[in-house]
């Protein structure tokens, strides 16, 4: 749930302990988030394997290692699911087709927010989210 480092939350920060002791504090939970939904197409046919990626709304959370973003494909039926998401507010887009690991690029979620469903998760709850498949936009794979 929660690192704290000398009572300040440090959980999604990068810290450099240097040296000396320092109290640092874990915080467990067992009110695990989940969001589950579908892909269902325009003509209500499930989509399978295509990419679903959610993603803090706030692009402070954006970083490579983010607990904050998440790709998963759907099933065959169309279905997708996530667990473990900290509490907060989210978007969350299908793509039919996205290349490699470019869900972990902040221009290219910053690109897709225009597409994506919002959601707010708290903790321990659960979310189901209906998604159509999107086009992937013109250009959204910058050069690497």
């Amino acid at each position: 749930k929660a690192v704290r480092l000398e009572g300040t939350d440090i959980t999604d920060q990068e810290i450099d302990f240097g040296e000396g002791v320092r109290r640092v504090e874990i915080v467990l939970t067992d009110r695990v988030s989940q969001v589950r939904g579908s892909v269902i197409e325009r003509t209500g046919r499930p989509l399978a394997g295509g990419s679903v990626i959610v993603f803090a709304d706030n692009s402070a959370f954006w970083g490579e290692s983010s607990r904050h973003v998440r790709e998963t494909r759907s099933g065959r039926d169309g279905s997708f699911g996530f667990t473990g998401l900290p509490p907060g507010d989210y978007l969350a887009v299908a793509i039919e087709s996205l290349p490699g690991r470019a869900w972990m690029n902040p221009d290219v979620l910053n690109r897709l927010r225009p597409l994506a469903t919002r959601f707010h998760l708290d903790e321990g709850e659960e979310q189901v989210v209906s998604l159509r498949p999107s086009p992937l936009p013109d250009g959204l794979i910058p050069a690497n």
